[in-house]
């Protein structure tokens, strides 16, 4: 009888103790396991749908007139918006041929009126070479206007033009500064 006692009790005590090493092991694994579930994103609260590599684009009548790619689009739907990650929008000229192209670190594409904020380091280029610099471009679908209220730098060659405001029009690729206009123009830059 005292065999079967001392079994019982060497038996208890070791599941306890493995109990109490189980509970340890987890505690001290507990924040471990926090990061992990922590590192898992998620969606905010005002996006629907999140994808990778997004590409939109608008034709009117056969012509094309913008694609915007991004790496990362969350679809708010309720707000009629996408919020783009590291866009690439492409807007064609209408009455010649060529391209002005956007690069940003963020974009919004709003849903119903089909316009576009570029924000973050925007650089816009033209086929021509012409290179423009700026924090945020808006591009008005409606109007097929590119425009910006901050400072803006245009790099063609060697030349440097700055000011504040601008808008480029896709229907003919004029870009016009607004306010405060300055240029560095160098000799024998210009062919």
């Amino acid at each position: 009888m005292r065999k079967s006692n001392k079994f019982r009790q060497i038996l208890a005590l070791t599941i306890v103790a493995a109990i109490t090493i189980l509970a340890v092991m987890l505690y001290l694994k507990l924040p471990e396991l926090r990061k992990k579930g922590a590192s898992l994103s998620r969606l905010p609260h005002n996006v629907d749908i999140s994808m990778h590599t997004v590409t939109y684009s608008e034709t009117r009548e056969g012509v094309r007139k913008w694609v915007l790619e991004a790496q990362q689009a969350d679809v708010a739907q309720k707000e009629n918006q996408i919020y783009l990650l590291k866009p690439h929008f492409v807007v064609y000229l209408q009455q010649q041929s060529g391209t002005v192209t956007l690069t940003a670190g963020r974009a919004v594409y709003d849903i119903k009126s089909r316009d576009v904020t570029l924000t973050d380091k925007v650089v816009a280029g033209s086929d021509t070479g012409m290179n423009v610099q700026c924090e945020r471009i808006f591009y008005n679908a409606q109007r097929s206007l590119l425009s910006s209220d901050d400072h803006v730098r245009i790099i063609h060659g060697n030349d440097i033009v700055e000011g504040d405001g601008m808008e480029i029009h896709s229907v003919n690729g004029t870009i016009k500064l607004l306010r405060n206009v300055s240029a560095t123009l160098k000799p024998g830059s210009r062919k």
